[in-house]
């Protein structure tokens, strides 16, 4: 990091002191980061591979200046290679909250036998589960269930996408990838069960998953719009995060907020979030390349 970058980057710290130490019982504030993409690898274009440690260094030690309820990790914790995650996690341990995380691409780029693994660094088997605090689910969704890349060529699930896959390319769809992937059909229902228990208990959702569902987007999931008209039927407020493009942004699509976190190993600059939801507002303060957003909270449809 330049000096400059590092004075701009000491005063963000310095305030998100500050608003840590206010924190009202009913807040919910959680911390997000995306694409880290560690290895051991010189830098390439705008991807500073090795220097996502120090990043991360500089994330734990503002974000352990909050009182976060949770922290999610959007995916792409390494660029390739197992061995990657032993430093990476070690940093991640030092935080004061626990860590959540949601599969990447880049994490299942380890030898077969060793996907498995990764999947259950998400404390699931299945690489999705929802938790559910206050007037909120959050729900962790595994946009790698059905893909090449985290299925073994030597499971059936490898074949069904490889399916899908040359399906989505003959339609020319735009995000029709190796590198991509969706929901199997088991975690669509599965999905479409949490939508309607949360529905029964009026309850807003945040959706976290690695890859976007923004419509034309190249990042995006295989099934994007099944998904997004899922969420455009949900009688309450919806919000989608995700990673994966790596640029960041924020956008609606019906009424379902889509925000994508820039990624981490992007730059010399530490990216990452400290999301706050309160009574009145959602707010988004970012740091390094990411950034702020404020949304005001919408009434919940009777």
């Amino acid at each position: 990091m330049n000096k400059s970058s590092s004075l701009l980057f000491a005063l963000l710290t310095s305030t998100t002191l500050v608003l840590g130490q206010n924190q009202s019982t009913n807040v919910i504030r959680m911390g997000l980061v995306a694409d880290i993409q560690y290895t051991d690898q010189a830098t390439a274009g705008s991807r500073h591979y090795r220097e996502s440690l120090q990043k991360l260094e500089e994330m734990v030690n503002v974000m352990n200046s909050y009182e976060l309820s949770f922290i999610v990790d959007l995916g792409d914790r390494i660029d390739r290679d197992f061995a990657s995650f032993k430093p990476v996690d070690a940093i991640l341990n030092r935080l004061n909250a626990p860590v959540i995380f949601v599969p990447g691409n880049h994490d299942f780029l380890v030898k077969n036998r060793l996907k498995k693994v990764v999947r259950r660094k998400t404390k699931s088997n299945r690489g999705y589960q929802s938790l559910k605090q206050g007037e909120w689910r959050f729900i962790y969704l595994n946009g790698l269930d059905n893909s090449l890349v985290a299925n073994p060529w030597y499971l059936p699930k490898h074949w069904i996408a490889r399916k899908e896959l040359k399906k989505q390319q003959a339609e020319k769809q735009v995000n029709a990838y190796d590198w991509n992937g969706g929901f199997s059909i088991r975690q669509e229902k599965w999905l479409i069960n949490q939508l309607a228990s949360a529905t029964e208990d009026q309850q807003d959702i945040m959706l976290f998953c690695h890859q976007p569902l923004s419509p034309g987007n190249a990042h995006s999931l295989w099934n994007y719009q099944n998904i997004l008209n899922l969420l455009n039927d949900y009688p309450y407020q919806v919000f989608w995060i995700n990673g994966h493009d790596h640029k960041g942004g924020y956008e609606k699509s019906g009424k379902v907020h889509l925000l994508t976190l820039h990624g981490m190993v992007e730059g010399e600059n530490p990216s990452f979030a400290v999301l706050t939801i309160d009574d009145e507002e959602i707010t988004l303060k970012g740091f390094g390349d990411q950034v702020s957003i404020q949304l005001m909270r919408n009434e919940k449809i009777n």
